[in-house]
């Protein structure tokens, strides 16, 4: 049984030793002392593991010839090269390009107007221009000086007579513009036989009783400074989506009833009685408002004594 075992062993310990002795004949033929007997025996001499077959195989792992080393080390060398160029090249890129990439992938930047847009529904349209026009010398005209104020109506009579009175009128504006904007804007040119021509209330006829307020203290305040105001009647449509003649009518004797110290100049039954016509159910062409216009001045001239002639 004893000789068996020892057997065993010894035959296990004679195949480990082949397998040192075939590790050791592969590490010699890949070494460059290979062939020269004296380098071979310096080498085990200095090595480490010299006498020790386990340290051996554990680190005498075969080195790289010269060449592959040569190869990996210019790899190596191109490889940060192209690392170095590819550096350079994207701080190039982003001196010269910073600003584009910046609004490019800002997530903020323009958000705010693309919002605005959706929420009114597509491309928001321009807010309307107020429109204040004053004669080159208004200071000297004393006698016969005139001041309107109004909304898109009035407008479109200033740009058909193109005289030399003073407008403020604005697009679609009502009572709201003319107590914050309109007024104040010619405030300053109502003095003496001052005419205050007021043209509102076809935007908004529901205001009738804001306008019968603000219009009868100020024309007691105008009248301090020796001017008169009239108030001109809504004239007539013939299609607008938003009010109706009979709206209209409603707002006009509303007007001509509650009016105190002002002129009610009534064109709504002139343009009814003699005819009219509208370019969009709502606004007057030019010959039309050149019309109302000769018909306000002519009671003008009829209410001041035809100092307006």
């Amino acid at each position: 049984m004893k000789h068996r075992l020892l057997q065993t062993v010894l035959t296990a310990l004679l195949a480990v030793m082949l397998v040192f002795a075939g590790a050791e004949a592969k590490t010699a033929e890949e070494s460059p002392a290979a062939g020269n007997p004296q380098a071979e025996q310096k080498t085990a001499e200095e090595s480490p593991a010299a006498g020790n077959p386990q340290a051996q195989q554990k680190t005498d792992e075969p080195e790289a010839p010269d060449e592959e080393k040569d190869a990996e080390a210019k790899e190596e060398a191109g490889s940060a090269d192209i690392r170095e160029e590819s550096e350079e090249i994207l701080s190039a890129k982003e001196a010269m390009f910073g600003d584009i990439l910046t609004a490019d992938t800002d997530p903020q930047e323009g958000s705010e107007t693309e919002k605005t847009e959706d929420e009114a529904g597509g491309d928001a349209e321009p807010e309307p221009e107020g429109i204040l026009s004053v004669p080159d010398h208004p200071l000297s005209v004393t006698a016969d000086k005139m001041v309107f104020i109004g909304d898109s109506r009035t407008v479109d009579m200033m740009n058909a007579v193109q005289d030399d009175s003073i407008w403020c009128c604005k697009v679609s504006m009502g009572y709201n513009w003319m107590v914050t904007e309109g007024v104040p804007a010619v405030d300053g040119y109502i003095d003496n036989n001052t005419a205050v021509i007021i043209l509102l209330g076809v935007n908004d006829p529901h205001n009738i009783s804001n306008y019968i307020g603000y219009t009868n203290e100020k024309a007691a305040e105008w009248a301090g400074r020796g001017a008169t105001t009239y108030f001109v009647s809504v004239g007539p449509v013939t299609g607008d989506p938003y009010v109706t003649n009979a709206d209209i009518e409603a707002f006009n004797a509303a007007l001509q009833a509650n009016l105190s110290g002002v002129y009610y100049i009534d064109i709504y039954s002139y343009l009814m009685e003699n005819g009219f016509s509208t370019v969009d159910g709502t606004h007057y062409p030019a010959d039309v408002s050149i019309a109302i216009y000769n018909y306000i001045i002519d009671h003008l001239e009829e209410n001041r004594s035809g100092i307006w002639g």
